[in-house]
């Protein structure tokens, strides 16, 4: 049967539509089953010589379309070849007025018309399937006026629902590749964020653990201070094992969405403590960081932590030795600012295929901010601005701009009302570089 499947997989693949092949199998053997009963049928009421021509031509026409579609497309000469789908119920209701020449009572070949109105239906466009069914109900409708089938009104109605049966199986189709295409563009998505989070996790912690080890190495070298060098080592195995548990989580949100609610994300209240695990590593830092932890939360809270770290990440790999300035906190403007500048030579150049700006452009849009980061006056300069909108009224409070702006009395606005504000520098003038 692998040679029979394979048959109508190809068939299928000719007519744009991925049916079950069991559809077209059940299809073609009620279009067999069907002109096979009609010829016997006759047979069994009698045939004459020339009644036998109609019979035959009958029988051609019924099953030469599915013999077509089924055999057809194999051939080297019409490999090309696209289906008429219009030219199955022409076949059909001529094979049917074939049957017809040699009436019987309770004629079953009169059967193939609401069957082939429901095959053309599930393949065939709107227009095509509206034609189809057309032409079958008038050929029912002619034959109750020939006085060939009796009660030909029911025949139209069994055609009717045979055309909407097929379309509603076309759409149910349509429907199940739409919501595929849903679910693989909502696991890129998932994936997407498991991986910005990976890369933000390991490339600070192995940012940390590299400089205490680094720290480790000149103190024994250059001092031989057995102490500092225990301590830095000592920090180094703190982060590693806490960057083991990241890992842990990170792989528990790709087998269970569970795992988010029994580990909460970093956000403000957390820049102390990143800040502080850079300066024990030994990071010249300068920073100031202003804000409530209680207002800043959600979303924007965690954008906020991942931009200062990944920024943070890249100053301890790429100016191991300079003074990195770190300034969070709010501005005019209901805008909640996070600015990182630390010394770069005149000839650094970002590295090609790097993710961690793209990351953190990302982060901030979604948040409904503006970000640019490039090389001003032999920094590198990353500034981010994050939308804070006001509450107005008794208990007032800043609202996460993750959780969507709101109007002034607490209606909700659309996301496109942010409007991305550019980054400029203390003294007003734009900080341009690659984004």
């Amino acid at each position: 049967m692998r040679w029979l499947e394979a048959h109508y997989r190809h068939a299928l693949v000719m007519f744009g539509f991925d049916y079950p092949t069991s559809y077209m199998l059940i299809s073609d053997l009620g279009v067999f089953t069907l002109a096979v009963a009609a010829v016997v049928q006759r047979v069994v009421v009698g045939l004459s010589g020339t009644q036998w021509i109609p019979m035959v031509a009958a029988v051609a026409l019924a099953l030469g379309p599915h013999l077509a579609c089924l055999y057809g497309g194999w051939q080297p000469v019409i490999l090309r070849w696209k289906p008429w789908i219009l030219g199955l119920p022409a076949f059909t209701l001529a094979a049917v007025v074939c049957f017809w020449q040699v009436p019987v009572e309770v004629d079953v070949a009169t059967l193939l018309l609401p069957l082939c109105a429901t095959l053309t239906a599930a393949v065939a466009t709107r227009r095509e399937a509206i034609i189809s069914t057309i032409a079958l109900s008038v050929t029912a409708v002619g034959g109750g006026l020939a006085g060939v089938i009796a009660q030909a009104w029911l025949f139209v109605l069994m055609v009717g629902f045979g055309g909407v049966v097929g379309y509603l199986l076309q759409k149910q189709l349509l429907l199940l590749h739409a919501e595929r295409r849903a679910q693989e563009q909502q696991m890129a998505l998932d994936r997407a964020e498991i991986a910005g989070e990976v890369h933000d996790v390991l490339a600070h912690s192995l940012s940390i653990m590299m400089l205490n080890v680094t720290a480790a190495r000149r103190a024994l070298q250059e001092h031989d201070d057995v102490a500092d060098a225990v301590e830095a080592l000592v920090d180094a195995e703190q982060v590693g094992r806490a960057t083991m548990q990241d890992a842990r989580r990170t792989v528990e949100l790709l087998r269970t969405s569970d795992a988010e609610s029994s580990a909460p994300q970093p956000g403000f209240a957390d820049l102390a403590d990143l800040v502080d695990g850079f300066r024990r590593a030994g990071v010249d830092l300068d920073a100031e960081i202003v804000g409530n932890a209680e207002t800043i939360t959600g979303g924007t809270g965690l954008a906020v932590y991942r931009v200062v770290q990944e920024s943070l990440s890249n100053a301890a790999r790429h100016a191991p030795r300079g003074t990195v300035t770190v300034r969070v906190g709010p501005e005019p403007g209901s805008a909640l600012v996070v600015r990182v500048r630390n010394p770069v030579s005149a000839d650094a150049r970002r590295a090609l295929g790097g993710s961690g700006l793209s990351g953190m452009a990302s982060r901030v849009e979604n948040c409904g901010g503006a970000f640019a980061a490039g090389v001003v006056d032999g920094h590198w300069c990353v500034d981010a601005r994050f939308p804070m909108v006001a509450v107005a009224g008794p208990g007032a409070h800043a609202v996460d701009a993750a959780d969507g702006p709101r109007e002034s009395d607490g209606t909700r606005l659309p996301p496109t009302t942010f409007v991305s504000v550019p980054v400029t520098r203390t003294d007003g003038s734009p900080v341009t570089g690659p984004l």
